[in-house]
């Protein structure tokens, strides 16, 4: 295997990691079959980055909106970090608030989203077919359970 020299300032420096190689250390209770390796988690956390550079100035999208939110994108990083390896990574986006939002979409009335707020908050709202799911809970250390379940129901449990 390859292993590679990444530099990623918000993860703490150049780490050498093995190309192909599983997320490890993210998810310390992940006991499920890797699906998404290291490298593809860095290039999240790179379109993360991207996102929030693109909105740093208030009105960034010439609609009224606020500037990303730093607070908001260190959340976001640590969220994206802490994601188990069998979560797809999401579409990222910065919301007019200038919080982020990391949406899995699976295909009609298959989706959740989870908004990342300054102070650690996260709202989310699920659609699962003819189910839905809403509420908020504060980002502690880890992902709480009951949003890594949705994830969970949106990226295995999707139609076909």
């Amino acid at each position: 295997m390859s292993s590679y020299a990444l530099s990623i300032p918000y993860l703490g420096g150049a780490e050498n990691v093995e190309a192909e190689q599983p997320l490890q250390g993210f998810a310390p209770h992940d006991d499920d079959a890797s699906s998404v390796s290291i490298l593809d988690r860095v290039s999240a956390l790179n379109l993360l980055e991207d996102a929030f550079h693109k909105a740093r100035t208030k009105n960034w999208d010439r609609e009224g909106s606020e500037p990303a939110d730093p607070l908001s994108f260190g959340y976001a990083v640590q969220f994206l970090e802490r994601l188990p390896s069998w979560a797809t990574n999401p579409d990222v986006t910065v919301d007019p608030d200038g919080e982020f939002s990391l949406e899995w979409d699976a295909g009609r009335r298959w989706v959740f989203s989870v908004s990342i707020g300054r102070d650690g908050t996260l709202s989310y709202a699920g659609l699962f077919g003819a189910a839905q799911q809403h509420g908020v809970e504060t980002f502690v250390d880890e992902i709480p359970d009951n949003i890594l379940l949705s994830i969970r129901r949106t990226v295995t449990n999707a139609p076909p």
